[in-house]
Parts: structure tokens; C-alpha cells; sequence
């Protein structure tokens, strides 16, 4: 192409000698203004643009690469929006030939619904817009003339997002709807103890796009019977991606108790500091009857369970009451009392004979205070601690004596 005062003119460059390219030259464009083509420039669109003096068009040349007889020249190419030329072409004729795409982009925050927006186009000077309304209901969210607004949803539905931007005097919009879901929650718990004999369900809820355990596995529960890590991704509706994790210990059952009576008194063998226990009569649980020992009142089949501080337990075998209620024979020759006591108060003695020595044993059997000669008929004892204890008088007459 050659603009020469009011003329266009085409050239064919196949042949690339001076003769052959003048030998092809062709008008096809003719300005009958004075001044005629103002300017010429090529486009980053690849299309060159002219500008003819108080025009309201801008002239174009369609496809400037292809062959001679394929490029084609538009007069009224460009329309300046009511505009008019005058004498050049800025300096970036894409500026002033079509208008900026503009759009936006958001992120979501997959925990918190937390919302950020950026506009693509960013040129100096523009002024942004922001606003967020509820679909079909139009309700206003929020607003923002920042270059990046963040927001965040507390409810869910469709959201429209819109975009004004004005870029000098012209302005420009773009919109998108989205849709707020309730962020998924994952949480396998803390890590854990299990014991020997048990199983605990991993169970991460259904419904999520697709779940993958540490064991390739990829349903939306997993049982646990064995020490180790386990964990697993869950990929959500929305795609957003999770991950949890929890550590599970196996731990062993307490050694099963077995139980022993002594007057009306039942006991386990079983009694490390850190158990707690329950007693049963058959079958059915005795409402408070927690301890290591059982004062029991009626015949029937005894059992205790005990629980070690990981909560696991274990059962003991049944053990038969017989004869409660059966009147024998009166032996008493000595009054205790008060007899429960209560820890820090005095246990008093008083007896038909003389009392000549007194031993005291707890629950084992052992024999923990010895009072020898008294000889009194009544004796007070001092300082006895909450338990089960055994008073024996003389070495021939025993009570039982409860401190609570």
C-alpha cells in the first residue's frame, strides 16, 4: 500500500524489482478533500487504519498480509462513536479504534467463604465500581470503589458480581454469578486410643465430589482396628480440596478381676490406682456402687467391671451371694459406734468385757495398728482414713468398720 496526498494506492510484491512492483501499482481509494489521508498506521488487531481529516469514520485495510487481490479497504471501517479525526492517529491506535476487554477475577476461600476480586484491565487512571446482590432479589451485599474489594458471605444462594469500570470518559461492564455453598467442615477428630478388641469408624459425611484414603481407598467412612496414621483428601462439590488426619494408639485391656468376700463384703483382686470400677447384680448396674469393694444386702449374681484410664474395661465372672437374711446366732459382746464413721472423726469402743488388745486390718489383710493392754471396757480410736477396715478385740471377736 502507498498513501500519497488524497490517493491509496496497492502494489503486488511478488515480483521484488522496481520494474515488476510499479508495473502492478493500483488506485484503490481516492479522498476528494483538500487535505485528503491524514495518517496511516498499523493496528496490534494487524489491520493498518487511516484517518481522514473531520471524519467520523477511520478507513481500514482488511487482511494487509494476504495476497494482492485478497487485500480489501473499507472506507467507513471504524465508526468514532460520534467523534471526529483530524490530523493523525494516537500513538496506540488500539486505544482509540475498539474499546478494552474488561473482566474480573475472584478467588473463594474454601474454609470461610472469604471473597476476593481483581479486575483484569488494569489501566492508569481508571475508576472501579464494585457491587454483590443477591440474585433475583437484587438486595445489595456490597459495595467498593477499591482496585481489590474482599468480602465475606455469611449465607448462602446466588450472588451476582458486577464490575464498573471507567476508563476516561467511556465506561465499561462485566458481571458474573456465583453460588455460596456451605464450606465443608473435615474433621476426623483428635488422635485417639483404641482398645485391643474395639474398632472406631472414620466417617468424613457423603456427598462430596470424591474421597481418598491413606490406603487408596476412596469411601466416605473407614474402620480403624489397628494402631497408625490415618488420613484422607476430600475433594467437595466446589473443588475445593481438604485434608485431615488423626493418629490411633491400640491399648490393652485390664487383667480380668475376679472377686472374693469377706462377711458381707464383696472385693476384686484387681485394684490399680488409675481404675475406676462398676458393680452389677444380675445383669443390671448398681446405681453408685463404684469402688473396689461392694457392701451387699441381698442374694444374687455379682459382677464388677473395671475401666483403666484409656476407658477400657473388662468383666468379670459371676459371683453367687447366698444365705443374706438368714438370723444367726447373737455374739456381740462389744458396742462400736458410729459404725459408717466419717474420715476425721473418733470410732468409740465399749464392750461387756475387758478389752485387752486391739489389732486393725484393712481390706488385704494387713494388719496396720496394734493396741496392746488397754485394760479398759472402752477405748476411742483416732485418725482412721476413708476405707474398709477390720477390727479384731481379744483376738477372738472382729467387726467391720466402714470410714466414708
Amino acid at each position: 500500500m502507498e498513501r500519497t496526498g488524497s490517493n491509496l494506492w496497492r502494489y503486488c510484491l511478488d515480483d521484488l524489482t522496481e520494474a515488476g512492483t510499479i508495473s502492478t501499482k493500483e488506485k484503490i481509494y481516492t479522498n476528494s478533500a483538500p487535505s485528503g489521508i491524514q495518517a496511516l498506521q498499523r493496528a496490534p488487531n494487524k489491520k493498518i487504519y487511516l484517518a481522514f481529516n473531520n471524519s467520523a469514520y477511520l478507513g481500514v485495510i482488511n487482511y494487509p498480509d494476504s495476497i494482492y487481490n485478497l487485500v480489501e479497504f473499507d472506507t467507513f471501517g471504524q465508526y468514532l462513536g460520534g467523534k471526529k479525526s483530524s490530523y493523525g492517529l494516537p500513538a496506540m491506535v488500539a486505544s482509540f479504534c475498539y474499546s478494552p476487554s474488561i473482566d474480573f477475577i475472584y478467588s473463594l476461600s474454601c474454609e470461610d467463604n472469604h471473597l476476593i476480586l481483581e479486575p483484569k484491565t488494569s489501566i492508569s487512571g481508571s475508576i472501579f465500581n464494585w457491587n454483590i446482590t443477591v440474585s433475583n432479589k437484587g438486595t445489595q451485599l456490597f459495595s467498593s470503589s477499591d482496585y481489590s474489594p474482599e468480602y465475606s458471605f455469611g449465607d448462602t444462594g446466588l450472588i451476582d458480581i458486577s464490575l464498573q469500570q471507567v476508563i476516561g470518559s467511556d465506561t465499561f461492564y462485566a458481571e458474573k454469578q456465583i453460588h455460596i455453598s456451605t464450606p465443608y467442615k473435615l474433621n476426623l477428630g483428635n488422635d485417639t486410643s483404641l482398645c485391643i478388641g474395639s474398632n472406631l469408624l472414620l466417617n468424613v459425611g457423603i456427598g462430596a465430589h470424591c474421597y481418598l484414603w491413606q490406603d487408596s481407598s476412596s469411601g466416605s467412612s473407614f474402620l480403624v482396628d489397628t494402631s497408625g496414621l490415618f488420613y484422607v483428601r476430600v475433594v467437595a462439590n466446589d473443588f475445593c480440596v481438604y485434608y485431615d488426619s488423626i493418629v490411633v494408639q491400640l491399648v490393652n485391656n485390664p487383667n480380668k478381676p475376679t472377686i472374693s468376700s469377706r462377711k458381707d463384703t464383696l472385693f476384686t483382686n484387681n485394684t490399680d490406682s488409675g481404675f475406676t470400677y462398676q458393680w452389677y447384680i444380675n445383669g443390671k448396674e448398681i446405681v453408685g456402687a463404684d469402688s473396689s469393694f461392694l457392701l451387699f444386702s441381698q442374694n444374687g449374681k455379682y459382677q464388677i467391671r473395671i475401666f483403666n484410664t484409656h476407658g477400657c474395661s473388662v468383666l468379670s465372672d459371676s459371683f453367687s451371694v447366698i444365705g443374706v437374711g438368714i438370723q444367726k446366732p447373737e455374739t456381740t459382746k462389744y458396742l462400736i459406734f458410729p459404725n459408717p464413721g466419717t474420715e476425721g472423726n473418733n470410732i468409740q469402743i465399749e464392750g461387756d468385757d475387758l478389752i485387752e488388745s486391739i489389732r486393725i486390718y484393712d481390706v488385704y489383710g494387713k494388719c496396720i495398728l496394734t493396741i496392746t493392754s488397754p485394760k479398759t471396757y472402752t477405748y476411742t480410736l483416732t485418725d482412721l482414713k476413708r476405707g474398709i477396715y477390720f477390727l479384731t478385740i481379744n483376738q477372738a471377736y472382729t467387726s467391720k468398720i466402714m470410714i466414708e
